[in-house]
């Protein structure tokens, strides 16, 4: 669990909207595939709720589904990637709320 103070870690653990299941565990394979080639768009994390990115170190956002009006919802994949020539998904987390919070994955 990451950046979930308090009470907020017991309904990161509970929560529902974890990713599960055949469909959701296709979304996060492709996110990870996607971030060892480079493509995605850079988090900046400007918030500071994710720690801080090392040297060669950068996190990429993924859209995980849409929402039931064609647009790309609150669920989010936000990996921390080695850049460089042998790029490696170091850390994996997820949001459900748009970045308000985070759990790890």
């Amino acid at each position: 669990l990451v950046a979930v103070p308090g009470r907020a870690r017991a309904r990161c653990r509970a929560r529902r909207g974890v990713p599960r299941g055949r469909r959701s565990h296709r979304a996060s394979s492709q996110a990870k595939d996607a971030a060892v080639r480079g493509e995605g768009r850079v988090f900046g994390n400007n918030e500071k709720k994710l720690p801080a990115a090392g040297k060669n170190e950068a996190y990429f956002e993924y859209d995980l589904g849409q929402d039931g009006f064609n647009r790309r919802g609150a669920h989010r994949a936000v990996l921390l990637v080695r850049t460089g020539d042998k790029r490696k998904v170091l850390k994996s987390y997820f949001t459900t709320d748009h970045y308000t919070s985070f759990c790890e994955i």
